[in-house]
């Protein structure tokens, strides 16, 4: 599986990969805005989803969820990571 350009671009509400019936064949990324797993227009980068998307979980709420850069992470950390994708 692919890396998620969420994770490679160290969005905040980023949480990993899951497995819904336990095997690789279902490997999806997940969010707080896509636990079923983000679209892949936004995973791969097309969308940077910097505005909410009518598909998200959250999308009627005051606040949707949109990109946000972790402030955990240092510049080393992303580059790192950007690194990896090469």
């Amino acid at each position: 599986m692919a890396k998620c350009r969420c994770w490679v671009r160290g969005c905040i509400h980023y949480e990993g990969v899951e497995q819904p019936d336990g095997t690789e064949a279902s490997e999806v990324h997940v969010c707080g805005a896509f636990p079923e797993g983000i679209p892949e227009e936004i995973c791969d980068g097309h969308d940077l989803h910097l505005e909410p998307d009518p598909s998200q979980v959250d999308y009627q709420e005051e606040e949707p969820i949109t990109f946000q850069l972790d402030p955990d992470l240092s510049d080393e950390a992303l580059l790192d990571r950007r690194r990896e994708e090469e």
